[in-house]
Parts: C-alpha cells; sequence; structure tokens
C-alpha cells in the first residue's frame, strides 16, 4: 500500500508544496522510504505520495500536464495495457499507476469504469485545471476529504487532514450517535465534523475553480439486464462461474511475481484461496493464521483446511497479553478513529510477514457477505408467516434476532423495533436498491452488509492490505 494526500486552493491563490509533503510523510509508515511531489505550473494544486519501492509516484504522461498518485493497484492493468497500446498509447515502464494515468487520456472522466482493483487515487489536469480523486467500486481504499479556509485537502488519513488544514479536533454526533446504534459510519460521514470519506466508487472532482461536485461512476450491484441475465441460471451454473471469477480474482491478485501470501482464517473461502494459489503458481504460498487457542476448534479447522489446500501455516498463537502490548502501535497506524475485531488478527498476521514482504496476503474479507453465509442473516431465510410470527413474540422471546447486523434501511422497519433501538434518519444508509432485489429481502440484506460493514466498517482501519 502506499499513502496519497494533496492540496488544491480554491480561490485561485497559490500554495507551497510543504504541508503536501508533510501529509504524505505523516502517512509514511503506509508505504516505502521515498517521497515524491508535484507542484502545479500556477501553485494551485499539490499532489504528494509515499509509494512503494519501485513505483515512483507522482507519475505524469509524455507531456507532463496530467499528474496521477494511486494508493493499491489495478488488477486488470495487463489487459488494459494491451487495450491502450492497440490505441497508440506508449508505455515507459510496468506500473499499472502509469496504466490508470492512460486510460485518464483515453477515456476522460470515465475512466474508473475501466480499472477494476482496489484503489484511491488523486489526478491533477493541468490542462484543464482540473483535479479528480476516486475511490474504487467497494471501498477498500480510504481517502478522506476536507475544505477549510479556501483549500481542499486529501489524504489517506483523517490525522494528516487534521494537522495540515488547522481544522478544530470536533465529534460529528450524528455520525458518532450512528457509529454506537448501528455499529458504522457510511460514507460520506466520518467521526470528525469537517472531514468526510469519499464514498466506494464515487469521483470528487473540482475544474475550473468551481464548486466541488461528487458524483458515483459506480454502483455496487449490477445492472437489471444483467441480473435478469444471470439469476434464472441453472445451480450448476453458478458454481461454474462462482469457481471462474474466484481463480480469475486470486491470479491477479498473485501479481506476475506470484508472491502474494494467505491469511488462513478458519473458513471454506478463505482454504479455496490457498488451494486456487497453490495450484497457479505450483508451488505453496507463504501462509499465515492466528488464533488465540493451538488446540481449539478454530485452530483445528485451519489445521483442516491447511491440510486441503496443500499450504503449511504459520500459526501465530496471540494472547490477550500480546494484544494488550500492541495495541499502542496498532492505534497509531489507524487511518480513522474506528476499528472492528478483524483489526487485531489481521495486525499480527502482517506483522509476521512483513520480514519475507509478500506481495500482499490474500484473504476471504466478503465472503460471507456475497455468498450469503454469514449466520447472522437466518432469519431472512424464512418464509415471511415465520417471520411474522417472530415479530409478534415478546422482546425476551427473540433471541435469534440479537445476532442481526445492524445499519442497514433495510433493518429500520424490520429490526431496530426488534431491538428497541433508534437508527439515526439523518444518516443515509448505503446506496439505493436495485429494482431486481424486489421482494429478495436476503439478497438485499447481503447487498446492504457488503457496502456498510465490510468496505468501510469492518476492514482494519489502519489499512493491512
Amino acid at each position: 500500500m502506499s499513502a496519497i494526500a494533496g492540496l488544491l486552493c480554491l480561490d485561485r491563490q497559490s500554495i507551497d508544496a510543504d504541508p503536501a509533503e508533510r501529509m504524505a510523510a505523516a502517512l509514511g509508515w503506509r508505504g516505502g522510504a521515498e517521497d515524491g511531489c508535484y507542484r502545479s505550473p500556477e501553485g494551485r494544486a499539490v499532489l504528494a505520495a509515499r509509494p512503494l519501492a519501485g513505483t515512483a509516484q507522482p507519475l505524469t504522461n509524455e507531456t507532463h500536464d496530467v499528474w496521477l498518485v494511486l494508493d493499491g493497484e489495478i488488477h486488470n492493468h495487463r489487459e488494459l495495457r494491451h487495450t491502450l497500446t492497440l490505441l497508440g498509447h506508449r508505455f515507459r515502464s510496468g506500473s499499472d499507476v502509469e496504466v490508470a494515468l492512460h486510460a485518464y487520456e483515453q477515456w476522460d472522466l470515465d475512466f474508473p469504469t475501466h480499472l477494476h482493483g482496489a484503489f484511491a487515487l488523486a489526478l491533477w489536469d493541468d490542462r484543464r485545471d482540473r483535479l479528480v480523486l476516486a475511490r474504487d467500486r467497494l471501498g477498500r481504499k480510504p481517502l478522506f476529504v476536507a475544505r477549510h479556509r479556501g483549500r481542499l485537502g486529501f489524504a489517506s488519513g483523517i490525522g494528516a487532514l487534521m494537522d495540515e488544514l488547522d481544522l478544530p479536533r470536533r465529534l460529528d454526533p450524528v455520525a458518532l450517535s450512528h457509529y454506537l446504534t448501528v455499529g458504522t459510519v457510511p460514507a460520506p460521514a466520518t467521526l470528525v465534523a469537517g472531514i468526510s470519506l469519499l464514498g466506494g466508487g464515487e469521483m470528487l472532482v473540482c475544474e475550473r475553480g468551481q464548486t466541488p461536485r461528487r458524483r458515483r461512476w459506480r454502483w455496487l450491484t449490477p445492472d437489471g439486464s444483467r441480473a435478469a441475465a444471470m439469476r434464472p441460471l441453472p445451480a450448476e451454473r453458478h458454481a461454474g462461474n462462482l469457481r471462474t471469477l474466484l481463480e480469475c480474482a486470486v491470479a491477479d491478485r498473485l501479481g506476475s511475481d506470484g508472491r502474494a501470501g494467505v491469511y488462513l482464517a478458519p473458513s471454506a473461502a478463505s482454504g479455496a484461496i490457498a488451494a486456487i494459489a497453490t495450484r497457479l503458481t505450483g508451488t505453496p504460498p507463504a501462509t499465515v493464521a492466528v488464533c488465540d487457542d493451538p488446540h481449539g476448534a478454530a485452530a483445528a479447522e485451519v489445521q483442516r483446511l491447511a491440510q486441503a489446500a496443500g499450504v503449511q501455516p504459520d500459526l501465530i498463537r496471540v494472547s490477550a497479553g500480546d494484544v494488550a502490548a500492541a495495541l499502542p502501535a496498532l492505534v497509531g497506524r489507524m487511518v480513522a478513529p474506528v476499528a472492528s475485531p478483524a483489526a487485531v488478527p489481521t495486525w499480527f498476521a502482517a506483522a509476521r510477514s512483513a520480514p519475507t514482504r509478500p506481495g500482499a496476503l490474500l484473504a476471504d474479507g466478503g465472503a460471507e457477505e456475497l455468498l450469503l453465509t454469514r449466520p447472522a442473516y437466518a432469519p431472512y431465510r424464512c418464509g415471511p408467516w415465520r417471520r411474522l410470527w417472530q415479530t409478534l413474540l415478546p422482546a425476551r422471546r427473540r433471541p435469534l434476532e440479537q445476532n442481526l447486523p445492524p445499519g442497514l434501511r433495510l433493518f429500520r422497519d424490520d429490526v431496530a423495533p426488534l431491538l428497541e433501538v433508534a437508527v439515526p434518519a439523518a444518516v443515509p444508509l448505503g446506496p439505493p436498491l436495485p429494482d431486481w432485489l424486489a421482494g429478495d429481502r436476503l439478497g438485499a440484506v447481503g447487498v446492504y452488509d457488503l457496502a456498510l460493514r465490510v468496505a468501510d466498517g469492518a476492514a482494519p482501519a489502519w489499512d493491512a492490505a
């Protein structure tokens, strides 16, 4: 991962490069040892990056009038490189960042629709006096935005923005209420007043000094025609499509050197990832697993999956004392003042893998939501009459509902009354449901859970990927 940051002067004044460089340096633990910075000719815009080794950023085109910084990776960069080469573009490196730059030259503001991967990027176009910020479809890489005293700032972490824009350190009471009630703060809100989060599949454009405008370039769910073509297929076709998609996803993330490792959790999806990586590379990938009891049920399941996948996991035992000792360092790596329990095992897995420096640790995040297998979804698999019967029971007779994932618009009527909590109405709760999900309550729960809890809520706040 890399760290990106930047500033844009909205009142058409000039700005020094030092603040943006300091923001990138403050997030230096996310990238390599070298900083990169670009200041536009009039001094209105500054881009800064702390990229990983081997990828010089900011990156520019041949005419030096478009500059880009990117955190993350473009998984389909090889296919895009071939397409853009046929269209007349010439490449100077094998970097996926350069592919994103040429994609902008070719498709203008539609370029993110051609990028598949986990990324947050910032682009400055000198010709159009345009700043473009964009985040991947699901929102796996963070990008925070703030506007203060005539300047628009963005960064991979909240702390850097607060320090350089001199923002008051105040909690947003609505976001705090939402977080305490439903367990997540949906974009664009954050817990810090005055700082917003660019949503997944969202773009911010500021052109020729005009008011910055946000627009969504991609929704999480497919369009109705594609869904209509897929849904009637038999189960065998769905299983085959799922296997193909999973194999392609693992192959994309292995990279050209195949040095990606696997974070093995006690889940079938995690074991499948390890098995596919082994088959694709011909050698077992570096595998780590975290547990609190090496003789417990979770550790036994990890060993069973490892044996089936043909890998030898490095089993890390983590005690309560280890967690307490790691908390100061973990908190110092947070990009926002929120975290989930998933951050703890991921932290230890990343720390153990650091000496071998694999390209990435492949994990099964989001698999239960995509496949609708979370135990919390059980009530939505029952029929409408059973749901009606459950709502008539007294609160003390409803143990099943206590484990439901809150925070979704769908739950405002179905779940909030059962749990006797009030969901804040002032905060938008996720993307609108597509028409083809009408009547599919289980599918709707999975979509909202994936969009809200998995993307920004349950992901490790310090971004270990």
